[in-house]
């Protein structure tokens, strides 16, 4: 067998919907700190210095939970973002940052988000009996948690659930 190094249309095609699909969260996340900033300006009369982080399967849990606490010791509120199975990693590193810095306010919600990618599914080589063609695709609806957390003396006020 030689190697040609092209791709199938198929693979082309399913890499095209995961970057789009991956786009569609990242605007998502940018909207959501962008309203969320904006209202915490409004609320308290000055700018506030606002970052947004995503969390993956490969990040650290310690060096999250540091960069959170060093965040909020500065006055700054943080919007972060987790999908699907990394949700369980984002609860840990929020839990551990509360127990350390005491001064942390949280807001928590989730949203969904259409895929046709799941991410907990291992292709298996099985030949399929029916066309691919003839199938529509199966949506997935994705877990995306947003955790808005602020320090104790910044007013914030969302209709989002508070810890």
């Amino acid at each position: 067998m030689v190697l040609t190094g092209k791709v199938a249309p198929e693979e082309e095609e399913a890499k095209v919907i995961i970057l789009d699909e991956k786009a569609r969260f990242e605007n998502q996340v940018i909207k959501t700190g962008q309203e969320l900033s904006q209202m915490v300006e409004r609320l308290n009369g000055v700018p506030v210095t606002s970052s947004s982080v995503t969390i993956d399967k490969h990040d650290s849990i310690n060096t999250r939970v540091e960069e959170i606490i060093n965040k909020i010791q500065v006055c700054e509120v943080i919007l972060l973002t987790a999908q699907s199975k990394n949700i369980n990693k984002l609860i840990t590193i929020v839990e551990i940052a509360k127990s350390k810095g005491k001064s942390i306010r949280q807001y928590n919600k989730l949203y969904q988000l259409d895929s046709v990618n799941n991410p907990n599914y291992k292709p298996s080589h099985k030949i399929s009996t029916q066309k691919q063609t003839d199938l529509e695709p199966k949506v997935y609806l994705l877990p995306i948690l947003f955790i808005y957390l602020v320090p104790k003396d910044i007013k914030v006020e969302l209709d989002w659930t508070s810890q």
